[in-house]
């Protein structure tokens, strides 16, 4: 179970990586309207800091993944997107009320215009919107809403997107749970797509580092054929694009995310200072292995 928690923690990470670095991809897959109003020749901002400004503490053992985007439209106007991404694999109480708090804080503070999004990585049910009444004062916000888990497997494979992998990963994430062979056959069929479908070695690199987090095996055996099935692809389409020095890379940085994750949660159960994130990514493997032990885990 407290591998579980570092393995989540982990996740976010990877949809805030793959987010930042398959934007317009993103953008275009589930805001395919607004994707067509967005020039992305004149490029996007995150705004971090602005985000940070107003965001607001996660409820204990939820996680979030917030991004706030700056774009410029095709018409000359520039407008601000909320995308506020819900990863934890079950339902949070009070989302709706999470998104509408975004949403009046950043338009109190910055007076724009928002677009807000909710990507629902979980068989979710319910209503998403925001409804608030007494005493004959009422609010109502709606907002876009994409649940991965209803989107079908035959028009995410068929889709063009390269994003349409990142869900793929999700919903097989979700179908395999802890199947390590079920989980090896949806990996090895992802990282085939992958290629047929990447465009660039960014977007190849982009789409390894989710697919092979999203769906970790955990198993050297099991590891190392993926990256025997790698080299096979790469030799027969002649596109070296992962290195085996990003393979290892991408594999240590998979463990130690999860190691960060296992120390901060063992510290919260133990009811000791929960170490700040940024301190322990300085820490080595080994180190941070012994930081476990010197707490009891």
């Amino acid at each position: 179970m407290k591998k579980e928690k570092g393995a989540i923690c982990y996740f976010d990470e990877l949809w805030k990586t793959v987010i930042e670095r398959l934007f317009r991809e993103f953008v275009c897959l589930f805001l395919p309207e607004f994707g067509a109003m967005v020039d992305f020749s004149r490029g996007y901002s995150f705004l971090d800091k602005e985000l940070q400004r107003i965001s607001l503490p996660s409820p204990k053992r939820k996680k979030f993944v917030d991004k706030l985007v700056k774009v410029h439209l095709k018409n000359g106007e520039e407008k601000w997107i909320l995308l506020h991404i819900e990863v934890q694999g079950q339902d949070v109480a009070n989302f709706n009320e999470r998104m509408f708090i975004y949403f009046y804080r950043i338009f109190d503070k910055y007076r724009v215009k928002i677009v807000s999004l909710g990507v629902i990585t979980y068989p979710a049910t319910g209503i998403f919107e925001y409804r608030y009444e007494f005493f004959n004062t009422r609010v109502l916000y709606q907002y876009n809403v994409s649940k991965i888990e209803e989107t079908k497997e035959k028009e995410l494979l068929a889709s063009s997107n390269p994003f349409a992998l990142v869900c793929l990963a999700v919903k097989y994430s979700n179908a395999a749970k802890n199947d390590k062979e079920l989980r090896f056959k949806f990996k090895r069929k992802l990282i085939r797509l992958m290629y047929e479908k990447g465009s660039s070695r960014d977007e190849i690199l982009a789409l390894f580092e989710f697919i092979d987090g999203a769906l970790g095996l955990h198993d050297k055996v099991l590891d190392a054929k993926i990256m025997e099935e790698i080299e096979q692809i790469e030799e027969e389409c002649t596109m070296p694009y992962v290195t085996s020095v990003e393979k290892l890379g991408i594999e240590k940085g998979i463990e130690k995310g999860e190691l960060i994750g296992d120390v901060r949660f063992a510290q919260l159960r133990k009811g000791l200072p929960v170490s700040d994130k940024k301190g322990l990514e300085k820490l080595s493997i080994d180190e941070l292995n012994n930081k476990l032990k010197e707490i009891g885990e």
